[in-house]
């Protein structure tokens, strides 16, 4: 039999690894979305054309947020539950300030020649409505995320009562 030779890794290098692969998983997911909102507000490009970045951040963040929750890690982390509402004014601010941007160019001349009344209303609309959203998702998140972590505290103290 042959015997394998294994590569004895210091826990050091592999904390340092993670963490540089950690801060490279963030700056392509950052680069993808900039390029999302680039290709989308400045060059007004066709969904198509900006569509393999925009499924490749929103598949980053679902891969991450349901391995993190299979793995029993608490999304909360040491800050304690995710606040809705600020999860709520974030995404709400982020739609209505890319989609406002997006719809001022598309129909400015309209605005100038209505009033700005309406485009104020959308704003306003987008903001309710996906301010809603994300609040929505974020308490399904914190429910399956308080879920897992219970279901892990269960399995623990049974482990403990065995001993």
């Amino acid at each position: 039999m042959m015997k394998k030779n294994k590569i004895i890794r210091d826990e050091r290098v592999i904390t340092q690894m993670n963490r540089i692969q950690g801060e490279a998983y963030i700056i392509i997911s950052v680069v993808l979305f900039s390029s999302v909102i680039v290709q989308q507000i400045f060059f007004d490009a066709p969904f198509k054309q900006y569509a393999v970045e925009l499924f490749c951040v929103v598949g980053i963040a679902i891969y991450t947020i349901i391995r993190s929750i299979i793995a029993g890690i608490n999304l909360e982390g040491t800050q304690g539950k995710i606040n809705t509402f600020t999860v709520m004014f974030f995404v709400g601010m982020l739609v209505t300030i890319i989609q406002g941007t997006k719809n001022y160019i598309a129909y400015s001349e309209m605005y100038q020649r209505d009033g700005m009344g309406y485009f104020i209303a959308v704003l306003v609309v987008l903001f309710i409505s996906s301010s809603i959203l994300g609040g929505l998702v974020i308490m399904v998140l914190n429910y399956i995320n308080k879920i897992r972590q219970q279901s892990i505290q269960r399995a623990l103290d049974e482990e403990e009562t065995k001993d």
